[in-house]
C-alpha cells in the first residue's frame, strides 16, 4: 500500500505569456491547508518548474507517519488520578494529524464494562502525551 499521495499538475503558457511567468502563478497558488490537515495528510514536497511553455507542479502529500508512535498501559499509578499509567514508548514522527488511540484489553483478560478513551496530543509531528479523557470502568 502507498503511503504517499502525488497531484501533478501541468499548465501550458500561450501568447504573451510565458512558461516562467505561469509557473510563478502556478506555484503561488495556495494548498487548502485545513482539507489537508482534515484527512491527516501532511505536505511531503511541493515543487514548480517549466520547460519553455509547459509548466508542471507536483505536491507529494505523505498519509502515513513516517515512524509508527507506540504506548503502553497499566493499572495502577495513574496519569490523572484515574488509575491508569500510560507510557509513550516511542513518539513517532511525521504525525499531520494525531493518531486514533484505543484501549486493548490484555490476552486472557475480560473485556471492560466500559473501555477507557484517550487521545494523543501531537507537537511538530511527534506524539508527546496521551490523555485519558474516561478511565472507563471494569
Amino acid at each position: 500500500m502507498s503511503t504517499t499521495l502525488t497531484c501533478l499538475y501541468s499548465a501550458f503558457a500561450v501568447g504573451s505569456f510565458t512558461g516562467a511567468q505561469l509557473a510563478t502563478k502556478v506555484g503561488a497558488a495556495p494548498l487548502d491547508s485545513q482539507l489537508v490537515a482534515d484527512y491527516g495528510l501532511a505536505v511531503g514536497s511541493d515543487s514548480t518548474g517549466n520547460i519553455g511553455a509547459t509548466v508542471t507542479r507536483t505536491i507529494v502529500l505523505n498519509m502515513n507517519p513516517t515512524v509508527a508512535a507506540t504506548a503502553t498501559a497499566a493499572l495502577g499509578g495513574g496519569n490523572n488520578g484515574t488509575g491508569i499509567l500510560v507510557t509513550i514508548t516511542a513518539g513517532g514522527s511525521g504525525y499531520a494529524a494525531p493518531p486514533v488511540v484505543t484501549a486493548q484489553t490484555q490476552a486472557g483478560h475480560p473485556a471492560p464494562i466500559r473501555p477507557a478513551l484517550l487521545h494523543a496530543v501531537i507537537v511538530a509531528g511527534v506524539v508527546t502525551q496521551i490523555v485519558i479523557d474516561d478511565p472507563g470502568l471494569g
